[in-house]
């Protein structure tokens, strides 16, 4: 039976996920001048940029399972963080382009096909980068 602790880390994982990849969707969108981006201050759409390129590309992604994972207590619950953490980082992010595209109801017709192959992909190796995390974790604290 996992601890509260264990719980809150992954709830905390799942958390983390949403908000990088809704973010990293409205970043996007600020940041571009078809989108949200065209009714905001140069300002924000300057930021918005630094922040789009911060969190669009592969590494960044690719990055994220490393804390998540690098905060539960064991190898598998770090797996399970990582996991988790990109599964909701990448809903998120399909799920914010579909409200901002397209508002209400939400319509993700378009996005299925990118988020089945990004879930697959994303999912493993989360888990996968997850668990090195917390492995090398053990090890620095063993």
């Amino acid at each position: 039976m996992p601890s509260r602790r264990d719980v809150a880390c992954l709830l905390l994982a799942l958390l983390a996920g949403a908000v990088f990849g809704a973010t990293a969707s409205l970043a996007n969108d600020l940041s571009s001048p078809f989108g949200l981006g065209a009714e905001v201050p140069d300002g924000v759409r300057s930021t918005a940029r630094v922040v789009s390129l911060a969190l669009g590309p592969v590494y960044a992604w690719v990055l994220l399972p490393l804390p998540l994972g690098w905060v539960q207590r064991g190898v598998r619950s770090a797996a399970a963080g990582g996991a988790l953490g990109v599964a909701a980082a990448v809903l998120a992010y399909y799920v914010s382009d579909a409200l901002l595209a397209t508002g209400l109801p939400l319509d993700l017709s378009d996005d299925l096909t990118a988020l089945a192959l990004w879930t697959a992909v994303g999912v493993p190796g989360g888990a996968l980068l997850g668990a090195l995390a917390g492995a090398v974790r053990r090890r620095r604290s063993a």
